[in-house]
């Protein structure tokens, strides 16, 4: 007890020191002098008193390349300062780093006393040693300790004080494997960290060199973070930059990361994202058809769904060849689902052709047969309306797999819903009602998307059959899935922002302070932005939002189901009307929750140019120099200048 009260005591009067301590010796920084206090006299080390280590760093590394003179290796007997960090540096990673910093910003003006510590703490160097050679123990200290933040801010301290010293790749290469080791506590300091090394590199107009292990690493580690959508962007745009130490010719460094790159911006329908990208790995081969068919898949399917995108589709389309993708059971069936989404006959009759024509005997099965190709096929035969098609196809469906999917039945109930009459309407409820209920959730949305489809045409109201009906199902899909897991609900969050923000209800107005100008009544888009706000806490539970918002008779107070897949669409369409009504105050909100959700201003800016500038959509891009070069020349400038 006499022990634990002593030790209490002194730490209570070094904290009394630090209320009171003013008279400093000159030249000396207030938490330089407590610290000489700290460790001269022997008080406890204390979280209080490890804040002033912080501070002294902050105060005494120089912004130039001033060395500092007053430094605590400089101002302490050298057995003295040994001691401490002997006593601490077990417990302590503060400690550890201050004599590891105090090695670094020692080694010019005190060469003696950086040698006298390093025979203090029992380190082995030679007799002559270099700032380099200082530099690996305080490093190699570092990681077998597992210092790995302080290992780089070692690094990054070191070409701060010596600016004209030679790159060390090697120590740097320990370092970011150690970076890029999964460690969850330190993950996003640790790609922070990476970042800060590759811009230093950059700085020095030298290549950073990875070994493909740690760019798969850190790429691993970058996607596993959480909430932190930009860093994990700017972490793999690296990546996709820096070169490969690689034997293997055909292995190429950039298309590791690129690849998930394209990925985390499919999941977010950021299809700005994904062109920007793919046009810089694009002619990584000589032939497009050595690309991942798994990464070409997913840039089809962004393409086709994100209309201002589909000549870039084309593009892509015209460097396959018919045997490459009559005999890829992914690719196939997205040339199928894009010939059916612009309704384009002729090329859907050609790739019939061709399938028909080049598609291995052997591949038969797995392609044209797989469920997704007969989905796609079905799809196609509903759009040109080829009945004998469809016939054979469910037929095919059935003897294959024994039922149709979730999908199949949206897609027949789609097309029964595609021409709005009575007739089709019926049909397509007799088949929802005849679907197990666990089965239909998805075909439900195709029901309401048309309602709602329906409803904005007839100027925005809902026909007396359809509110009813359309309560009936949201209340069965409620109680079929009371915490809203089923994707139906991101669908319907969707379609209600996209029907309260519709141009139709940017009624005009005449403007207060000018009577005679009219102006628009955007109050619907504070609403949205309203909604969207309350439906993006990070505590609200998806059970918590509303089953049918339509419904609601108090829209302020409306919840809905926000996901990763659907949080772009709904800020996309209030943005987009809110260019329509002039509220500029809401386009920048939404650009700003964009860029939140992974989308940085150089994508932001080419996607909204893509979307309002013709030129943009029917212009071949060879590179991603060229899309940027003629976004600074032929961007609209009302963009450019909103987000600069």
């Amino acid at each position: 007890m006499s022990l634990r009260y002593h030790s209490i005591t002194k730490s209570f009067l070094f904290t009394s020191s630090i209320r009171t301590y003013s008279n400093l010796p000159t030249g000396y920084t207030k938490p330089h002098a407590l610290l000489l206090k700290l460790i001269t006299e022997d008080l406890p080390l204390t979280s209080e008193s490890k804040k002033y280590f912080r501070e002294y760093w902050r105060k005494i590394i120089p912004e130039n390349q001033i060395l500092p003179e007053n430094t605590l290796l400089n101002t302490i007997p050298i057995k003295t300062f040994a001691t401490f960090i002997q006593n601490y540096k077990k417990k302590s990673s503060t400690v550890r780093a201050a004599y590891r910093k105090e090695l670094l910003l020692n080694y010019i003006k005190n060469p003696e006393n950086v040698r006298s510590l390093l025979t203090n703490l029992g380190f082995t160097f030679k007799e002559n040693f270099t700032s380099d050679e200082i530099l690996s123990i305080s490093i190699m200290d570092s990681l077998r300790t597992g210092d790995v933040n302080i290992a780089a801010d070692l690094y990054l301290l070191y070409y701060k004080l010596f600016p004209n010293a030679p790159l060390n790749k090697k120590l740097c290469s320990y370092v970011i494997s150690a970076l890029a080791f999964e460690n969850p506590k330190f993950d996003h300091i640790h790609l922070l960290k990476f970042l800060l090394l590759y811009k230093l590199f950059k700085s020095y107009n030298t290549h950073l060199l990875l070994s493909e292990i740690q760019i798969v690493t850190l790429c691993n580690k970058a996607l596993s973070l959480e909430n932190s959508p930009i860093l994990i962007k700017e972490v793999l745009s690296k990546l996709m930059d820096i070169e490969l130490i690689s034997t293997d010719p055909l292995r190429k460094s950039k298309l590791i990361s690129a690849y998930h790159l394209i990925e985390t911006d499919y999941k977010i329908n950021n299809a700005a994202g994904v062109l920007l990208t793919w046009a810089n790995i694009k002619n990584e081969y000589n032939s497009i058809t050595k690309h991942d068919p798994r990464i070409l898949h997913i840039i089809m399917k962004i393409f086709t769904h994100n209309k201002a995108y589909r000549k870039n589709f084309k593009e892509l389309f015209d460097h396959l060849t018919p045997e490459y993708y009559c005999n890829n059971p992914l690719i196939l069936p997205s040339i199928i689902d894009f010939a059916t989404k612009t309704n384009d006959l002729i090329m859907a009759k050609k790739v019939m052709n061709n399938a028909n024509k080049y598609v291995f005997q052997k591949n038969s099965q797995v392609v044209l047969f797989s469920k997704r190709c007969l989905s796609s096929l079905l799809r196609m035969h509903l759009k040109f309306k080829d009945s004998q098609g469809v016939d054979r196809v469910l037929k095919q469906i059935l003897e294959i797999f024994g039922k149709h999917s979730e999908e199949n039945l949206f897609a027949i109930i789609s097309h029964l819903l595609s021409i709005k009459t009575l007739e089709n309407f019926n049909k397509a409820i007799k088949l929802v009602n005849s679907i197990p209920q666990e089965r239909a959730l998805l075909s439900y949305g195709a029901i309401i998307n048309k309602m709602v489809e329906w409803q904005i045409a007839s100027n925005g109201k809902f026909d007396q059959k359809s509110m009813p009906l359309m309560n009936e199902l949201l209340s069965k899909a409620h109680t079929l899935d009371p915490y809203h897991k089923n994707s139906l609900w991101t669908i319907v969050a969707s379609l209600f922002i996209k029907k309260i923000v519709h141009r139709k209800n940017l009624q005009k107005k005449v403007n207060p302070k000018e009577p005679s100008k009219m102006i628009f009544n955007t109050t619907c888009l504070d609403l949205a932005r309203l909604i969207y706000k309350r439906s993006n806490s990070t505590t609200l539970s998806a059970s918590k939002t509303d089953h049918n918002p339509f419904t609601n008779s108090s829209p302020q107070r409306i919840l809905l189901k926000l996901t990763n897949n659907n949080k772009v669409v709904i800020l996309r369409n209030i943005a987009s009307s809110a260019i329509k009504g002039k509220r500029k105050d809401i386009f920048l909100w939404c650009c700003s929750e964009l860029y939140e959700n992974g989308i940085p201003i150089t994508e932001l800016v080419l996607g909204w140019n893509m979307m309002l500038k013709h030129r943009f959509r029917f212009t071949q891009f060879p590179n991603k120099s060229m899309i940027e070069e003629d976004l600074s020349i032929n961007g609209l400038p009302i963009i450019s200048k909103a987000l600069k």
